[in-house]
């Protein structure tokens, strides 16, 4: 159970063959690299060195994505859930000339876009000043009427709050030669006109201003309100004219939206090759390329060097090297491995892969806590439709395979437990027919679902002991392995055999408890050698306590099944044609809630088991996962050449 051995990967590579070198790599999807270090610019005193690298690969996924997003708007078109993605060969999606045709259009695109923009700013603001001149519509007059030689004509608006009466009351007071009127209101301010003499244009100036008149913006408008918002729709009418034909043309476009993804997606490779080429040693005519490769693909790497006329050196890590860690596991196993890193990743000298035991039991546990056949069998199928139709990539594919084959799990649990949509069997028959379980019925007898989830449970905790006591073996430390594994092993075989009467039992026990009070305080000094035994033997409450935790494996799996009781229990309740629909509706959205639930409880507690119960025993956390430099394609999925 060892975890992949890696090699140091130190290459020389001709400049103008940088880029291929990556390419070449990143297909082969087995090699990291890594950004050059202050410290080897400073060991070569400065003949290495970085240098930006910059082919606008981050600006064309920009242009290109707009371009895209732009088209999937104007030709909406309707992609299948389950369409799988654009296969293409690595040497047709770095094309030349596709992606230049692709960059054509994008720039084509980005000026379209620029105008549809630009007509629909001119849009809200016709419609704006449209919305500002409506309430001006019942006034007869040209909107840039000034007055005469001896009045002054005024329009404006006061807040909704101003008491115009009392308004009207006081320039009837203080400026008599004046003519107010309102022309309407809104639910923030009244529309309202003066003509005012000149001679009482101070006072009547001074009464607005109080009541917080301001001017409306219309004075250099020679037409009436009616008359400009008739010229301002015809000026809309063409903004809107102009943006559809933006649009339409953006539309044409639509043959191409593949072509443009390909481009998105060989861009993306290209800019992270950018970044990458940026921050390692250079050369006038070199590049200086270094990083990690798994043993066993070494010969690979090599070819591909050698290929490129590149200089490259492999050896083993040193010892104060932290090469990354990578895991080699089979096709059952290697779903798994997604669990296992979103707790943590196992240093590279930690001699245990975690992933093949705790695939078993995760596999064991996830089956039971569901232990519906029928939620199985649409689990397996419903994932393997998916991985067969949409054939996703990375984390996805592999929780997609994981629920795949807990699928099955599930199925088998149900066989053996007797659920099929729960007692679906029963309800609708009345009784009169059932399926009848293979092993037993957990709600009929939960004792001894009980006594399976704490015996598989005691038998995770002892492999995790023993997988202890076998990292301590191989780091050279058996005492270890003896004294604080071996000991308790003693103390629970003891009582099992005490358990089934067994005098030798007793007496395996009290060695078993003898070893841990003597060398249990083996690394204190002075009496803590005495309460470090001591401390020792107390751990046996966290054995219970850690064993009681598997009793969650029972309670998901009898709630589960419980859930699915009342489901069929109220879809049966009715007769007749009502009964029919009530059935189908309660039937549908019962179990499929029952079954959206149980996944994500399964998922929870069976990770939970494996974090807290499992790994906490061996588990040597603080490694870095190994991320091999690959093409992570969003829109195409890269096949191999024939």
């Amino acid at each position: 159970m060892a975890l992949v051995t890696m090699k140091r990967l130190a290459a020389v590579v001709p400049a103008e063959r940088r880029r291929a070198v990556l390419r070449r790599l990143a297909q082969l999807g087995c090699a990291e690299l890594e950004a050059g270090t202050p410290q080897l610019f400073a060991e070569t005193k400065g003949v290495l060195r970085p240098q930006e690298e910059n082919t606008e690969a981050a600006a064309a996924v920009s242009r290109l994505t707009a371009a895209y997003t732009a088209i999937g708007k104007a030709a909406p078109q309707k992609t299948p859930f389950f369409a799988p993605r654009m296969a293409i060969s690595q040497r047709a999606l770095f094309d030349p000339d596709s992606l230049r045709e692709a960059n054509r259009i994008a720039e084509e695109i980005e000026s379209l876009i620029r105008q549809s923009e630009q007509a629909s700013a001119d849009m809200a603001r016709i419609q704006s000043r449209i919305a500002s001149l409506r309430p001006w519509t019942p006034l007869d007059l040209k909107l840039d009427t000034a007055g005469t030689e001896h009045t002054e004509f005024w329009m404006g608006t006061l807040p909704i709050a101003c008491d115009l009466e009392a308004l009207q009351a006081n320039l009837l007071e203080q400026a008599p030669a004046s003519f107010f009127e309102w022309i309407g209101s809104d639910q923030d301010q009244h529309y309202i006109t003066l003509l005012v003499h000149r001679s009482n244009a101070a006072a009547a100036s001074s009464l607005l201003r109080a009541g917080g008149f301001t001017p409306a913006p219309f004075r250099e408008v020679p037409r009436t309100a009616s008359e400009e918002i008739a010229s301002l729709e015809r000026q809309l009418t063409t903004a809107q004219d102009q943006k559809n034909q933006a649009v339409q043309m953006i539309a044409a476009f639509s043959p191409s939206r593949q072509k443009i993804a390909a481009a998105i997606d060989a861009y993306t490779q290209e800019a992270l090759h950018d970044r990458l080429l940026s921050s390692v040693g250079r050369t006038a005519r070199t590049v200086y390329l270094s990083g990690w490769v798994p043993a066993d693909a070494e010969s690979a790497v090599t070819q591909a060097l050698q290929q490129e006329g590149c200089a490259y050196e492999f050896r083993d890590p040193l010892d104060e090297e932290e090469p990354p860690t990578a895991y080699r596991d089979n096709r059952f196993v290697e779903p798994f491995t997604a669990v296992t890193e979103m707790y943590g990743t196992p240093t590279y000298r930690s001699i245990i892969d975690p992933n093949p035991l705790m695939s078993f039991f995760y596999f064991v546990f996830f089956g039971f806590i569901m232990a519906d056949a029928m939620y199985g069998l649409l689990m397996f199928f419903g994932c393997w439709f998916y991985l067969k139709k949409k054939r996703p990539a990375g984390t996805m594919r592999q929780m997609m395979t994981l629920f795949m084959y807990c699928g099955v799990s599930t199925f088998v649990a149900g066989v053996l437990t007797g659920g099929w949509f729960g007692d679906l069997a029963s309800a609708v028959s009345g009784g009169c027919f059932t399926i009848p379980a293979l092993w037993f019925e957990p709600l009929k007898d939960p004792m001894k679902m009980l006594i399976f989830s704490l015996g598989i449970g005691a038998l995770q905790i002892l492999i995790g002991m023993g997988l202890s006591a076998w990292r301590s073996i191989r780091q050279g430390q058996p005492l270890d392995a003896l004294f604080d594994v071996g000991s308790w092993y003693l103390v629970f075989l003891g009582i099992g055999l005490f358990a089934l009467g067994l005098p030798i039992g007793g007496w395996l026990m009290g060695i078993g408890v003898a070893i841990l009070l003597l060398t249990g305080g083996r690394a204190n000094k002075g009496f803590g050698k005495v309460t470090g035994g001591l401390g020792k033997i107390y751990n046996v409450t966290g054995f219970l306590s850690d064993l009681l935790s598997y009793s969650r494996i029972m309670a998901l799996g009898l709630s589960g099944a419980v859930v699915g009781q009342v489901v069929n229990k109220i879809a049966t309740m009715a007769t007749g044609i009502p009964g029919v629909i009530l059935f189908v509706a309660v039937f549908l959205f019962g179990h499929i809630f029952n079954l959206a639930i149980g996944l994500l409880g399964a998922y929870v507690h069976t990770s939970r088991l494996q974090y807290i119960e499992f790994f906490g025993r061996f588990f040597e956390d603080g490694g870095h996962p190994f991320r091999p430099l690959k093409n992570n394609t969003k829109f195409v999925e890269i096949v191999k050449e024939d």
